[in-house]
């Protein structure tokens, strides 16, 4: 079954979170995490575009070619600094970090940035049919998007310690 969470060979054990208080996160925390992002994005997004647009001003003449390649340049940019991040010691993009999210293997550790890559486009089938991919995590028993389940990652909720 594609959701299936995480389950340790035979003779495997899995590293548990040094943190007992760590849980899956929930939907909404995730959605909160997101918003960040999306406004984060939009600021990143208009600097990168500005910054390649200047750039490129001067070896593209057609408007229109040189909006599809600034575009381009910018998304393709902006996903990999989506991937360095959540493969990185922070273990998540700005809206993860402050919620206290990270994002893991199944056996609670850093994500490589290969497994940062096929998360990233595991989203993309996860998001065709009308964000099924992502809902999912609402009737999982472990709080896994289809994304999460094909990639074996999870993203975890570290409440503040204090």
């Amino acid at each position: 079954m594609i959701t299936e969470a995480y389950k340790p060979s035979p003779g495997e054990e899995p590293q548990l979170s040094a943190n007992p208080e760590a849980r899956n996160a929930t939907f909404g925390r995730r959605l909160g995490a997101t918003l960040v992002d999306f406004i984060v994005l939009i600021f990143a997004s208009l600097i990168l575009t500005i910054v390649f647009g200047l750039a490129l001003k001067s070896s593209i003449s057609d408007e229109e070619m040189l909006s599809y390649v600034n575009q381009g340049l910018t998304n393709v940019l902006l996903a990999i600094a989506t991937m360095w991040l959540e493969s990185s010691k922070w273990q998540g993009t700005p809206g993860k970090m402050l919620l206290n999210l990270k994002v893991e293997n199944g056996h609670g550790a850093r994500i490589s940035f290969g497994t940062a890559f096929f998360r990233y486009v595991a989203k993309i089938p996860a998001a065709l049919v009308l964000l099924l991919g992502y809902f999912a995590m609402l009737w999982h028993k472990d709080r896994l998007t289809w994304y999460d389940s094909w990639t074996n990652t999870r993203v975890r909720h570290y409440p503040e310690q204090g």
